[in-house]
C-alpha cells in the first residue's frame, strides 16, 4: 500500500510523465511556492498519482480557499481510488488550515468534474 506525501523536487520526472499522459503538458518549472502545494502518491518508491493545488486569497470573504487544478494517475493504476486518496488528503489539509472551499477545474480531456464530487461531501 502506498502513502501521499509532499511532492518533491525527485519527483519531477515521474510526475512529469504522468501530466504528459493524462493531459499532454509538462511542468516546466521544478520549483516550490506559498500560493501552491503539490501532493504524490508513492508505492514502492515510485511516483502513481499527482495532485496540484492553488491557494487563492478571496478578497469579498477576506479568507483563502483551495483550487484544485491537477489530478492525475499512472494509465496502469487508474480507477482503484489513488486519485480519490489525493483528494481525500486535500480535505484534510484544508480542515486543518480552516478552508472552507475547494474549487475543482476539469479539462475535456480528463475525467468529468462530477467523479469527484463524492469526495467533497466530507468538508
Amino acid at each position: 500500500m502506498g502513502r501521499i506525501r509532499l511532492y518533491d523536487c525527485n519527483d519531477y520526472e515521474d510526475v512529469n510523465k504522468i501530466l504528459y499522459d493524462s493531459f499532454g503538458v509538462t511542468k516546466k518549472l521544478n520549483l516550490s511556492s506559498d500560493s501552491f502545494f503539490e501532493l504524490v502518491y508513492v508505492d514502492k518508491g515510485r511516483v502513481l498519482g499527482y495532485l496540484l493545488v492553488t491557494k487563492i486569497f478571496d478578497p469579498i470573504l477576506s479568507r483563502l480557499k483551495y483550487k484544485i487544478d491537477y489530478v492525475c494517475v499512472d494509465v496502469d493504476f487508474r480507477h482503484v481510488g489513488i486519485g480519490t486518496l489525493l483528494v481525500k488528503k486535500v480535505i484534510e489539509y484544508a480542515k486543518k488550515d480552516g478552508i472552507f472551499e475547494i474549487e475543482k477545474s476539469a479539462t475535456a480531456e480528463a475525467s468529468p468534474p462530477n467523479s469527484l464530487s463524492p469526495c467533497f461531501t466530507e468538508i
